[in-house]
């Protein structure tokens, strides 16, 4: 299985925190799971810890080094076919966060991990 994870399931599952679901966790622990991040939840990440939404104990790119080198995730950039097919989607959604990862989950066949039920009304496969 190839999943992508949500903002709020990288920061969950770097942090321990119970709010990620069973399911997630037991889906990113498989070793036969392909676990990708994206360079958007990065962003993400910066901006609420910026606004003070979000408190950080390291820096989002140490963040991501432990997530790639430890725990072999992998990350996905940002492509202007990501962006063209933003176009695409209805608007069900308004934060721009979720509506680039939904694009790149369907762009890329990957399952979106997620606990947003608004982003399955795009179609995109989502596991909670």
């Amino acid at each position: 299985m190839r999943i992508l994870l949500d903002t709020h399931a990288i920061v969950w599952w770097a942090t321990g925190d119970q709010r990620l679901s069973r399911r997630a966790r037991v889906a990113i622990a498989d070793p036969d799971t392909e676990v990708f991040i994206s360079i958007a939840s990065a962003w993400e990440i910066q901006t609420n810890a910026t606004l003070q939404k979000l408190t950080l104990h390291e820096s989002v790119g140490a963040l991501y080094r432990t997530l790639i080198i430890d725990q072999n995730f992998r990350m996905i950039g940002i492509e202007l076919n990501d962006i063209d097919h933003l176009s695409t989607l209805p608007p069900h959604h308004r934060d721009p966060f979720d509506r680039l990862l939904v694009a790149q989950a369907l762009r890329g066949n990957f399952t979106l991990v997620t606990k947003d039920s608004i982003v399955s009304s795009y179609g995109a496969p989502t596991l909670w």
